[in-house]
This record gives C-alpha cells, sequence and structure tokens, in this order.
C-alpha cells in the first residue's frame, strides 16, 4: 500500500510538470479553503504604456491530485502531508505572483513617471524657446505699439505656461522620488608686518647770522610751498578719484537712462517729452565729464610745476649751507691766529712782570716786588720760577712762612726735578718744623 501511495503521488507531480506545459489551471477541492487569486489585473490607464522589460514568469499551476484509494488507517497522516504539502506550493505560488504584479505595476508607473517628466521638461524647453523667439521679436517691432502690445501679451501668458510647466515637473518628480523603488545609492563626496662758532658781535658772526636767517625764512617758504604742493597733489589725487567715481556713476546713469529709454520707446508717443530731457541729460553728463578730466590734467601740470621749483630752492639752499659752513671754517681760523696773538703778548707781559718784581726785590722794595710777581702768576699761574723767587720773598724780606711754604709747593709741583728741588723741600721741611 505504502508504495502504490508513493507511485500515486510521483505520478501526480509529473503530470502537474508535464501538464504546466499545456495550460494554466486553477483548481480546489472540498475540505480546503478557498484560494486567493492568482494575480490582480493592473488599474486601466487613460494612456497604456508600452511594455520596455520582458514579462514576469509564469508559475505553473499544480494539477489535482488523483484521487486516493481508500487505504488502510495507517497510511492517512502521509495523505493529509500531501495536502499540506500542495497547500503551502499553492500559497507560495499565489504569494509570488501577487510580488511579481506589484513589481511590474510599480515599473509601469515609474515609467509613466519617466515619460511625463521628459515631455514636461521638452514643453518647458519649447517655452523658453518661444519667450526668447518672441522677445526678439518684441525688440526687433518697438515701432509698432500694437505688435509691442500683443507680443506682451503672448510673453505675460508665456511666462505662466511656463511657471505652470515648471510647478508640474516639480510635483512630477516629488511623485517619482516617493515612489518605493530602489535607486542607485550616488555617493556624497565631502568638500573634502660744524665746526666752532664765529665770535658773537663780528661782522662776520652778523652777516652770517643774517644770512642764516634769510636761508630759515626761504626753508620755511619752501618748506611751505612743499606742503602746499603736496597738499594740491592729494586735493588732485581725491579729485581724480571723485572724477573717476563721478565718470563710473555717470556711465552707470548713462546706462540707466539708456535701460530707460529703451523702456520708453515701448509707449514712445506718450513719452516723447522724456525722452527727449534725458537725451539732453547724457551731454550734459559727457560734459561734466570731460571738464573733470581736463581738471585734472591741469591739476597734475600745476603740481609738477610746484614740485620742479621745490627743487630748485632746495638745491640753493644747500649751496648756502656749503658757503656757510666755509665761512665759520675761516671764522675759526681767524679766531686761532687772534689767540695765538693774544698769547704772545701774554707771555711778553708774564716776562715783563717778573723783570720788574727782580728789580723791585734788589731795590728794596720789597712789596712792588711782591705786586709785580703776582702780575705775573695772574697771566701764568704754572710759571715755577715766580712762585720759587715770591716764596723766598715772603720768607726772607716779609716774615710770612706761611705764604712762602705755599710757593714752594707750587714751585716743588711744577719742578719736581729741578736742580733746586732739594734745596727748596729742605727749606720747606724746616718752615713746617717752627
Amino acid at each position: 500500500m505504502r508504495t502504490m501511495l508513493t507511485i500515486l503521488i510521483a505520478a501526480g507531480i509529473m503530470v502537474a510538470v508535464h501538464g504546466s506545459a499545456v495550460e494554466e489551471f486553477q483548481w480546489s477541492w472540498d475540505g480546503e479553503p478557498d484560494a486567493a487569486p492568482v494575480s490582480e489585473k493592473p488599474e486601466s490607464r487613460d494612456q497604456p504604456v508600452p511594455r520596455t522589460e520582458p514579462p514576469a514568469p509564469v508559475v505553473p499551476a499544480i494539477a489535482p491530485p488523483a484521487p486516493v484509494v481508500s487505504a488502510a488507517p495507517g497510511d492517512q497522516r502521509l495523505t493529509e502531508a500531501y495536502q499540506r504539502l500542495l497547500k503551502d506550493n499553492l500559497e507560495l505560488r499565489r504569494r509570488i505572483q501577487e510580488t511579481q504584479g506589484q513589481e511590474a505595476t510599480i515599473r509601469r508607473e515609474n515609467e509613466r513617471l519617466n515619460l511625463e517628466v521628459r515631455d514636461l521638461e521638452s514643453r518647458i524647453q519649447e517655452s523658453v524657446k518661444a519667450i526668447g523667439k518672441m522677445r526678439q521679436e518684441q525688440v526687433a517691432e518697438r515701432e509698432n505699439p500694437d505688435r509691442q502690445i500683443d507680443l506682451e501679451g503672448r510673453l505675460n501668458q508665456a511666462e505662466v505656461e511656463r511657471q505652470r510647466l515648471a510647478e508640474e515637473l516639480e510635483r512630477v518628480r516629488a511623485q517619482a522620488a516617493s515612489m518605493p523603488v530602489a535607486l542607485p545609492v550616488v555617493p556624497v563626496v565631502e568638500a573634502s608686518p660744524a665746526g666752532p662758532a664765529v665770535e658773537p658781535g663780528s661782522d662776520l658772526y652778523r652777516k652770517v647770522e643774517q644770512e642764516n636767517r634769510a636761508l630759515k625764512d626761504r626753508l620755511a617758504e619752501a618748506d611751505t610751498v612743499r606742503r602746499q604742493a603736496i597738499e594740491a597733489r592729494e586735493q588732485i589725487a581725491k579729485d581724480a578719484e571723485s572724477a573717476q567715481q563721478q565718470a563710473a556713476a555717470a556711465e552707470q546713469k548713462r546706462l540707466e537712462l539708456e535701460r530707460q529709454l529703451a523702456a520708453v520707446k515701448q509707449t514712445e508717443s506718450a513719452q516723447q517729452g522724456t525722452i527727449e530731457r534725458l537725451m539732453q541729460e547724457i551731454p550734459k553728463l559727457e560734459g561734466e565729464l570731460a571738464t573733470l578730466r581736463n581738471r585734472t590734467v591741469e591739476s597734475s601740470r600745476a603740481a609738477q610745476g610746484q614740485q620742479q621749483e621745490v627743487e630748485l630752492l632746495r638745491a640753493e639752499l644747500e649751496r648756502r649751507e656749503q658757503r656757510l659752513v666755509k665761512a665759520e671754517k675761516m671764522a675759526a681760523l681767524m679766531n686761532r691766529a687772534r689767540e695765538e696773538v693774544r698769547q704772545v703778548d701774554s707771555r711778553e707781559k708774564r716776562d715783563m712782570h717778573f723783570n720788574m718784581a727782580v728789580v723791585y726785590q734788589r731795590e728794596g722794595r720789597f712789596r712792588d716786588a711782591e705786586q709785580a710777581y703776582l702780575s705775573s702768576l695772574q697771566i701764568d699761574p704754572s710759571d715755577a720760577d715766580v712762585h720759587y723767587n715770591l716764596g723766598i720773598l715772603y720768607e726772607d724780606e716779609l716774615g710770612e712762612p706761611g705764604k712762602a711754604a705755599v710757593h714752594y709747593r707750587r714751585y716743588l709741583r711744577l719742578a719736581p726735578s729741578a736742580p733746586d728741588a732739594d734745596q727748596v723741600r729742605e727749606w720747606l721741611l724746616r718752615l713746617d718744623m717752627k
């Protein structure tokens, strides 16, 4: 019995396989639940979309089982297992057909949306071309007011239509993006700092001082002129910048006037006065621009002339400074010669006072000799012989040993290696011991 049941099951499967090549067979039997429909027909479309992919493979249906001869109770379990297997197989086939139907529906919907997108894009491009063509016609027909009005209305309609198509395109694209279709993933690339001074009071000093004051005045004037030239140059730069700005503003204004003129030409008959006013302002602005340019050129020339004058004054000042230096050198030479003459006179006076003191001392006129020696020391305090004679005069003749000791010490300080130095030291020691 088991062998017969196995043969029947195998025969049923073979019949199902071979029978599927002939026709698709739907079946059910008593005791089984109602089978779900194999597939649902897609919704009808106003404009059917042609298929571009091969049709989904058809899952072969299962033939009904052959009637089973009454079997023994032990074989009932095999029959039930076979029936459950057939039921599960039918359910799987139904689900496969439903999935294939849904996939085909989604694919057809995507194709429809893509066709709508391409159609909208094409219509938008045609609308843009039509708008451009009408704008060219509007420029060409500027002398025809009626034609201008007609073109303006058509342009407005075309703009509205283009805007509507753009909104429709965005809606269709958003709808296509919301469809549950696997799209290719686009990787996102991450945007992986003098010689000695001239003697005061002399004629040369006064002359040089007067000339120096004159030079300083000229220098102050030259500096004033230089500052004025710098200020003028800065003003020229400012005027040039202002002129450029005004020229740019004038150019912008001219362009604006031209744009206004182009707009006004659409209603030229009603706005002829405005056009004439604008045409009159353009030459005026050009004249102002030319005037500013001429002023800039003249200011530049004036600045160059002032700069040349400053250079000449600077050269004259340098020459006078050189002459002043030469005058100071000559004054220094004259002062040196005068000092040498004065020193020669001083030596002669010193020797005269010294000789008079010696004569007074020999004649016994000791106070006169003292005054003559002191006069000689006023001229030359470093004369050691005067200190020597004056010390002897104070010690031997005038009886003033303190003053004698002072002059002896100065003598030894000025002439420590003189032949009489040792003798003077003995006299000084004797005076200190008293």
